[in-house]
């Protein structure tokens, strides 16, 4: 998602959940979320937020992103446990 070819052709990143009645309420209110992907913030509540999430990021081209996605405030914090993606998840390279 970082490379800088994928940042070029997709620039933005949502928040989804599955969508169903188990949706808890960390993830519900990140649903359809939109970050710019040059903005870190995204990185911080990228699943998994707890145990047993079920969520996922997906990048956006420039006609899948809205501004009032994007000017959305999330209140939402992950589970303690669960501040961020792994370190270094973020920064691998593909060879």
């Amino acid at each position: 998602m970082t490379t800088p070819a994928v940042m070029a052709a997709r620039p933005g990143v949502e928040y989804r959940t599955i969508g169903d009645n188990r949706v808890c309420s960390i993830c519900a209110p990140m649903d359809g979320k939109q970050w710019h992907i040059t903005d870190a913030a995204w990185r911080r509540v990228a699943p998994p937020n707890h145990f047993n999430d079920r969520c996922s990021m997906v990048t956006l081209d420039e006609d899948e992103m809205d501004s009032a996605a994007l000017r959305r405030r999330v209140t939402s914090e992950p589970d303690p446990a669960f501040d961020g993606p792994p370190d270094g998840l973020m920064e691998r390279t593909i060879a």
